[in-house]
């Protein structure tokens, strides 16, 4: 009995999992002039969540998610991806920690002389894997997105929502923890948008953790999921579902609404401090 003891005490005191695959603790950017593109920037995101940052042209959401693939240092603070500081990771292990986030751009970034097999081959082709390993995964992950008849076609070929479906079987066929989504309906149609927004709900389904950068605030509505709302550089709210209801963004605007009304309210210097700010904002991050 002793010794049954002593190990359920040693395993007690192992320390726990953390379930928290990005963090952020009072994280600023300054580019030139001293200019903060985001300031005192605070949240984290759960393994599994469903993630929208919403916010107006000039707002940070870009210059977080270049904080997030480590394209850009923080000015200060802390930022924790999958366990990696983003600060202490050294020129050449940046690629490597890239490969566990998958991207998706608004503009698809295809190679435009390459078919979509090709396009998504290449992903793997990166990370060296062997010719046996991308015949077998890349087109079962065609048939995920379902483009399994589009594989020999070129991308100047296909519709814009079958371009952004090869940009995410490009961004899922390695297996990411996190997928990273910059305005991915932003150049579609409705009926492309509900195509791919389902596609993404069905991928975070599966346990990818999916974070959207949008301002397609009723698509927002429509999804009824956690919203980060960024302004000026700040989060100004962070909304969660709570006892299984989602967050209703009308009341997320009512309050930005509210914050606006408070800035009019500011003497003349204030406003233009604040002006400089937002031209500067838009200047470097859009």
């Amino acid at each position: 009995m002793a010794r049954l003891a002593e190990k359920t005490t040693s395993s007690e005191n192992q320390p726990a999992v953390s379930n928290t695959v990005i963090s952020f603790n009072d994280v600023a950017k300054e580019y030139d002039k001293g200019i903060p593109a985001v300031n005192h920037i605070n949240f984290q995101i759960e393994r599994g969540e469903f993630v929208f940052i919403v916010g107006e042209s000039g707002s940070g959401k870009s210059t977080l998610i270049k904080l997030m693939l480590r394209e850009i240092k923080p000015t200060k603070g802390k930022i924790i991806i999958n366990g990696r500081d983003l600060n202490k990771l050294k020129k050449w292990q940046i690629a490597k920690y890239r490969r566990k986030i998958g991207v998706v751009f608004q503009n698809y970034r295809l190679l435009t002389d390459r078919t979509v097999y090709e396009n998504v081959a290449f992903a793997q082709r990166v990370i060296e894997a062997s010719p046996e390993q991308i015949k077998k995964a890349t087109p079962r992950m065609l048939a995920q997105v379902g483009l399994s008849a589009k594989t020999k076609s070129f991308p100047g070929e296909l519709s814009g929502g079958e371009q952004q479906r090869v940009a995410i079987a490009r961004a899922l066929i390695n297996n990411p923890v996190i997928l990273l989504a910059d305005e991915p309906t932003g150049n579609l149609d409705q009926k492309n948008t509900d195509e791919i927004m389902n596609l993404l709900l069905d991928i975070n389904k599966h346990g990818t953790t999916v974070i959207i950068v949008t301002h397609d605030h009723e698509m927002v509505k429509r999804l009824k999921k956690r919203v980060i709302t960024v302004r000026n550089g700040f989060i100004v709210s962070d909304h969660k579902a709570a006892d299984g209801k989602a967050p209703d963004l009308d009341d997320i605007e009512e309050e930005i609404r509210r914050e606006a009304e408070e800035e009019d309210n500011k003497s003349g210097d204030e406003m233009a401090i604040d002006y400089i700010d937002v031209f500067d904002n838009n200047d470097y991050d859009e």
